[in-house]
């Protein structure tokens, strides 16, 4: 008898977008938004993500934490976000 095992894909929640509004919850005069992502994996062990600090795009950064459930914040930096 052989038995496979498969690969379950993991499960990510919460919420994954966001508004700002200019001149409101600034960091250092950048805006910033963080919240909380989940994962859930049944394969055991793989319920994780993998920091991301400081990730940096065209309209700023984003940060990933992988300590407990995924903290994520945005940061928009002023010049490159008013389009």
């Amino acid at each position: 008898m052989t038995i496979q095992g498969t690969n379950d894909v993991p499960v990510i929640a919460g919420v994954s977008t966001g508004t700002v509004t200019e001149d409101t919850a600034l960091t250092n005069g950048n805006l910033t938004k963080s919240g909380t992502l989940t994962i859930a994996d049944v394969d055991a062990g793989q319920s994780s993500f993998i920091a991301q600090p400081s990730v940096a795009g065209t309209y700023g950064t984003f940060t990933l934490a992988a300590n407990g459930p995924g903290l994520t914040q945005r940061t928009m930096h002023k010049r490159r976000s008013s389009s």
